[in-house]
């Protein structure tokens, strides 16, 4: 993929490598990142902005098919778990836990480093509140595991994840 950092014409590649992968392309107001677009994409619950030379993908991946876009071999490289440039498999601790109820599950042994940034009687509860989180004991057994954060780095990337999303999701 091109690299699209500062270049001012950016939303014409955006819409084309948007096409190209059946990815809805969204108006939106001109950015201020590295990349100067006007055009994002959204496929379902999954939503797509460009950045440098590849696309971040933001979304709930359920882990059975996080699992299946990393065994294929452009998934392995090319669609990377959390944006990590070591092309890590999905799982722990790039998994994010969900609840039946919708809460993101925060391990428990977290609690303390949250208790020293958040100093403040309530600061911690008002925070969970807001961010729609609690912590757990075991993340595993009381809720799902998904991938929320991709890094696609070519067109064969962007356009295997979109079919992965209509085909498995049903999208």
């Amino acid at each position: 993929m091109k690299n699209l950092a500062g270049v001012p014409e950016c939303d014409g590649y955006i819409q084309t490598e948007l096409e190209k992968a059946r990815i809805t392309a969204v108006p939106c107001e001109l950015t201020r990142s590295e990349v100067p677009y006007r055009l994002t994409g959204q496929l379902g619950q999954f939503h797509f902005w460009r950045a440098w030379y590849y696309w971040v993908a933001t979304g709930l991946m359920p882990l059975e098919i996080a699992k299946e876009l990393y065994a294929d071999p452009i998934g392995k490289s090319d669609i990377r778990v959390a944006g990590h440039c070591a092309c890590p498999p999905p799982e722990d601790p790039w998994l994010k836990y969900v609840a039946d109820d919708g809460v993101e599950l925060v391990r428990e042994s977290e609690r303390a480093d949250f208790e020293k940034c958040f100093k403040k009687e309530g600061e911690v509860a008002k925070l969970m509140k807001e961010r729609n989180f609690r912590f757990s004991a075991d993340r595993v057994s009381e809720g799902k595991a998904y991938v929320d954060c991709y890094h696609i780095d070519s067109q064969e990337g962007l356009r295997l994840f979109a079919d992965t999303i209509r085909n498995r999701i049903g999208i």
